[in-house]
């Protein structure tokens, strides 16, 4: 559904941002002046801040607080991860020659935490970087295939499904459709959707501890591959998230956080 933006909560990271660029240490005129609010302003969301445990303020200067450091835990965890997943993922595109990706959902956007590209391996300029649109490409069908029914319905209702090219299926009806044979598959093919010209797979993995799905990628060129070969390669993916999930299983680290394996219970979409 719609929502209207809260200025306040921008503002607050506006400042946070700040901080992170000026080590942590500044004082309320210094802050207003660069973010370009007013003193009262900044001096009541800095306060708040502090009261919340976020900042700390030491002789009128306003830096990092306890309560950031705890939520940053959560970024330690998916290092945890990546040091789990890096070493299938170079063993994977070694044996394929292909460009190997692994991301996380977050929101309507998926965060690249690794990528493997080794020299020779084809490479293609992204839409936002290390920040991607859900909806788009075989990672973003890979990633609503685990999620339940009605936040797909959600979603698809209130997002507009973006047409990258000729091949982009933007017909809800017929996305659903490549949604409920990713969960038949286990596997989810793009052929020229997201970019002309590239095919792709990509095979989602559920992280309870993080609270969040993921999801392993690799593409090629279409002109090099055919069919069979693409099929192939969506197989081998397939075996190398199984291993991915196998790896965090018996990870010393982990083993207290009780990842367990996706459901592999079949569902429709609705």
């Amino acid at each position: 559904m719609a929502f209207s933006k809260v200025n306040a909560v921008y503002k607050c990271f506006d400042i946070l941002d700040l901080l992170a660029r000026n080590n942590g240490s500044m004082g309320v005129s210094e802050i207003a002046s660069a973010v370009d609010l007013h003193k009262s302003t900044v001096y009541n969301i800095l306060n708040s801040l502090v009261d919340l445990g976020v900042l700390n303020k030491t002789e009128n200067k306003y830096s990092f607080g306890a309560k950031l450091y705890l939520l940053g835990h959560v970024i330690d965890y998916e290092s945890l991860v990546v040091r789990q997943v890096r070493p299938h993922m170079q063993r994977f595109s070694e044996e394929t020659k292909l460009t190997t990706s692994f991301g996380i959902r977050a929101g309507m956007r998926l965060v690249v935490l690794e990528r493997i590209e080794l020299p020779g391996a084809i490479t293609v300029a992204t839409h936002g970087g290390k920040v991607r649109p859900l909806l788009d490409g075989a990672y973003g069908k890979a990633v609503l295939s685990i999620l339940p029914d009605m936040e797909i319905q959600e979603i698809l209702n209130t997002h507009e499904l973006i047409k990258r090219t000729p091949r982009t299926v933007t017909d809800r009806k017929k996305y659903l459709a490549m949604i409920q044979k990713t969960r038949d598959e286990g596997v989810a093919i793009e052929r020229g959707e997201f970019y002309e010209g590239i095919w792709g797979v990509a095979v989602p993995i559920a992280i309870p501890f993080l609270n969040t799905q993921a999801v392993i990628w690799a593409f090629g060129l279409e002109i090099k591959e055919n069919e069979r070969a693409i099929n192939g390669y969506a197989k081998l993916l397939k075996r190398l998230a199984t291993e991915i999930v196998d790896s965090l299983d018996k990870a010393d680290s982990l083993s207290r956080l009780s990842v367990k394996r996706p459901n592999t219970n079949r569902r429709q979409v609705a």
